[in-house]
């Protein structure tokens, strides 16, 4: 779910919430079953709560999927063989098929950053290494 899908989300949640406070506070104050003052106190409660849940499943909407190949993105990792473009790496102890999204050359040994996934074949970069 993109970020715009996720606040339009949330903004569906308010605009439910707004119509139920609406709906019922015309209701209770029209069969004078409670006083005006109670009734914005309960549509501000209920309000305050589909705007918490709205936040929170928006919130957990825009999370990166932890499972799957595509949770292994940012993840770094060693290179087991020499990727011309192509050869294996080891990230999170597991074995992948790798390639580099550069095509150039990476050595034995050297770290790399998995940058894209296409089909079971990650696409890594090696990392440069900071000088001190």
């Amino acid at each position: 779910m993109s970020k715009r899908e996720a606040i339009f989300a949330l903004v569906d949640e308010l605009v439910a919430a707004l119509l139920v406070v609406i709906v019922l506070v015309l209701f209770l104050e029209r069969v004078n079953v409670i006083s005006l003052h109670s009734a914005l106190m309960l549509s501000a409660t209920i309000v305050a709560g589909f705007t918490i849940v709205g936040y929170l499943a928006a919130k957990e909407q825009l999370k990166r999927p932890q499972a799957g190949v595509e949770a292994l993105i940012g993840k770094f990792g060693k290179a087991i063989d020499e990727l011309n473009p192509s050869g294996i790496v080891v990230v999170n102890g597991e074995y992948w098929s790798a390639t580099s999204i550069k095509n150039k050359s990476i050595k034995r040994g050297a770290k790399v950053v998995v940058k894209g996934v296409k089909g079971l074949t990650l696409l890594v970069d090696e990392v440069e290494e900071q000088k001190a």
